[in-house]
């Protein structure tokens, strides 16, 4: 599982950052 920010802009979408997931944040998806 990945954590990604994205921009969405007019005519396209920016991906800003993309890291692994944390544990802990996969933990919190997976309730």
């Amino acid at each position: 599982m990945y954590v990604v920010h994205v921009e969405f802009e007019e005519d396209f979408i920016r991906i800003v950052s993309a890291r692994r997931a944390t544990t802990r944040e996969e933990g919190d998806y997976a309730k």
